[in-house]
């Protein structure tokens, strides 16, 4: 299934290796889901966490607030909380994109739903 908002927020130019879907939009909060080939495991969410800290160390480096981003196991998936609010806009994009961008570095991921229901 194709959503709309996948091509609207360029999804399919990022040369993921993976699948990514945006379900819809809730404001400056981004929630994503995370679903493994083999399933997901306590290593898998080590993976990601790691990810993410490669992703946001340079940014606290120079004091650049990309918003709160929490990583947490949600049983059969893991979910990445995001909010921007608060973020300058152009790091706000950053933090959504580089996150998708960080999560091709994971190995297993074969799918990410944004903001699914």
């Amino acid at each position: 299934m194709i959503y709309e908002l996948d091509s609207m927020m360029g999804f399919d130019r990022l040369g993921l290796g993976y699948e990514v879907h945006m379900a819809g939009i809730d404001g400056e909060c981004f929630f994503y889901s995370v679903y493994f080939q083999d399933g997901m495991s306590e290593h898998n969410l080590q993976d990601i966490r790691d990810a993410i800290d490669g992703f946001v160390e340079p940014y606290n480096a120079k004091d650049i607030f990309l918003g709160y981003i929490d990583v947490t196991d949600a049983g059969e998936k893991a979910s990445i909380y995001l909010d921007v609010g608060g973020a300058d806009p152009d790091a706000a994009n950053e933090a959504i994109y580089g996150i998708l961008k960080a999560l091709n570095n994971v190995p297993g991921v074969r799918l990410v739903m944004i903001n699914e229901d």
